[in-house]
């Protein structure tokens, strides 16, 4: 045993975020934490390293002194080094390292790593002995490193043994069962409140035909009416004890994202590229076709020149040789790494209304892509990066558009709000470009092909 955690309890303003959480990490174990943003892993985490107390419960570390490697998430706001982000994880990871610390706790060492940059991860925690504790969203990742997933949800803990797709077959089918023992439960409520309905009924009828000097029909009604509360004492038992909670509703999404209209059979029609920004040339030659409905991701390492390509094409700049054409009736909707295209005063709810989409239409919406409600009526400026992506990608799946342009569009995305945004992209019958890192994304979204990009070049295109 390296780390026991027994009984932890902790609250912010009131609102319980860890309740009573217990587990062990045992010698050689490699575990994955998962839970939505925003549930508690990163407190969790900040418990265990001794950066926050619990209010109730304990952590062992045994034996004492353990040697625990910490990587928090890398920060992409700090630059002082010229370091990019997925290049400070290496650093940083490698340092940890040289300490041989027999526990390593990993707090989304994906975030920012090129494909490059993820299979050297894969490979360092694939040859490390010691025991893990990793919170990732990048389910193939987990697939690759875990053999146990700890879900935190609503405060409570759920163990899996297995990778991230063993959890999802077995959490699958416990949610399966969940909603077949409820409604099994409202039908068994349901049934007792008929019952009591019919009681009350004929105890009413009884009262009334009955006269003041029938002791007889005033002793039947009154044992009608003690039946009649015993059983709505039983009903009110059986909600108060139920132990089958109310499985969280499904947003179903209607054919809301279906083209205004058709554009020609060339979407964009890129010949001959070049780009440089001063002395660095990003890209050379590049030449390339998409036509309508095909489903394409551009994939390299960071630097490759992905985004540099998707900004000519949006005429965002301007190609220093070459050409770019789009066809005719093409309408672009566009999601940036930085979601610079959100207006930050706006009302959250109404940046969706009249994009051919109603009220009622656009919070269902939001609500499927796992928009908290709360959030819902308040200004986009008060919105998280996830919540900003999750918001357009609304918005782009709303407007009508016939040809959708995806940067990195899983960044900042919790595992069940990826989930969301796969389910609308597979039924999305227009044209796609996506830049992704996200493997388990790409296996995902009904790709039609994969353009390979590396210093600037296109190397390899597969169908």
């Amino acid at each position: 045993m390296y780390l026991r955690l027994t009984g932890l309890t902790k609250s912010f303003g009131g609102q319980e975020v860890l309740k009573n959480i217990s587990f062990t990490l045992n010698k050689g174990e490699k575990v994955g934490l998962l839970g939505k943003n925003g549930c508690g892993k990163s407190t969790l985490f900040k418990i265990i390293t001794g950066n926050e107390e619990p209010d109730s419960g304990s952590v062992i570390i045994s034996p004492k002194d353990l040697k625990i490697g910490y990587l928090p998430q890398a920060s992409s706001n700090d630059s002082k080094d010229n370091l990019s982000s997925g290049q400070k994880t290496k650093k940083l990871l490698e340092e940890i390292l040289r300490g041989q610390p027999e526990v390593l706790l990993l707090d989304e060492p994906t975030n920012h790593l090129d494909f490059s940059g993820l299979v050297w991860l894969e490979e360092t925690l694939l040859n490390y002995a010691g025991s893990i504790l990793v919170v990732s969203h990048d389910r193939k990742f987990l697939d690759n490193i875990v053999d146990k997933i700890i879900e935190l949800e609503k405060g409570k803990i759920e163990i899996y043994g297995g990778n991230y797709t063993f959890y999802r077959q077995q959490k699958k089918i416990m949610t399966e069962a969940q909603e077949r023992k409820y409604g099994e439960q409202q039908k068994r409520i349901t049934k007792l409140e008929e019952i009591v309905l019919t009681i009350k009924n004929k105890t009413r009828q009884l009262e009334k035909r009955t006269s003041g000097k029938d002791h007889y029909a005033r002793r039947k009604a009154a044992k009608a009416a003690k039946s009649a509360l015993s059983i709505e004492k039983r009903i009110a038992k059986e909600i108060a004890e139920a132990k089958i909670p109310k499985p969280d509703p499904v947003w179903e999404l209607k054919a809301l994202f279906a083209p205004k209209q058709e554009s020609s059979q060339t979407v964009v029609q890129v010949r001959g590229v070049s780009k440089s920004f001063g002395e660095k040339k990003v890209l050379h030659d590049v030449s390339f076709l998409i036509q309508n409905k095909e489903r394409i991701a551009l994939i390299g390492n960071n630097g490759s020149g992905k985004t540099t390509l998707i900004k000519l094409i949006l005429g965002q700049l301007s190609p220093d040789a070459g050409n770019i054409s789009l066809g005719n009736r093409v309408q672009i909707g566009y999601l940036s790494q930085e979601h610079q295209e959100l207006v930050g005063e706006g009302i959250v709810l109404d940046e969706l209304i009249g994009q051919s989409v109603d009220k009622t239409e656009a919070y269902k919406l939001l609500r499927r892509f796992l928009l908290p409600p709360e959030k819902i009526n308040q200004p986009v400026r008060f919105l998280s990066s996830g919540e900003k992506a999750k918001l357009l990608l609304a918005k782009i799946m709303a407007s009508g558009a016939n040809f959708i342009i995806l940067d990195e569009p899983t960044n900042h995305l919790d595992i069940p709000s990826r989930e969301a945004v796969e389910e609308a992209l597979s039924s999305y019958p227009g044209t796609l470009l996506v830049v992704s890192h996200d493997r388990y994304f790409l296996e995902k979204i009904n790709l039609d092909k994969l353009v390979f990009f590396e210093k600037g070049k296109i190397i390899e295109t597969i169908i």
